[in-house]
């Protein structure tokens, strides 16, 4: 007998719900534009150490650039010709 209650419930919600959701849709249109400027996503399927699967790793823009920057420095820091045994003198 709930059963029968949560269905008419369900269906009643469903009726009166419907011309309420006919005209909120400008709403939708107007997000639109907020999509178009979404940052480029870019997925890659990557190896993953012990596992014959692939990993899919999806990234923005911005965070592979943050990664390469991140590479980068640790490349030059790790680099023997800026590391020195002998410092400059201070002054």
């Amino acid at each position: 007998m709930t059963l029968r209650y949560a269905t008419v419930y369900l269906l009643s919600t469903l009726i009166v719900a419907g011309p309420l959701q006919a005209e909120e849709s400008p709403a939708p249109t107007q997000a639109a534009p907020a999509a178009a400027e979404e940052p480029d996503v870019i997925c890659k399927n990557e190896a993953q150490t012990g596992s014959r699967l692939k990993k899919r790793v999806c990234t923005t823009r911005a965070q592979r650039e943050a990664a390469e920057h991140a590479a980068a420095a640790n490349k030059q820091s790790l680099n023997p010709r800026t590391i020195s045994s002998n410092p400059a003198p201070a002054g």
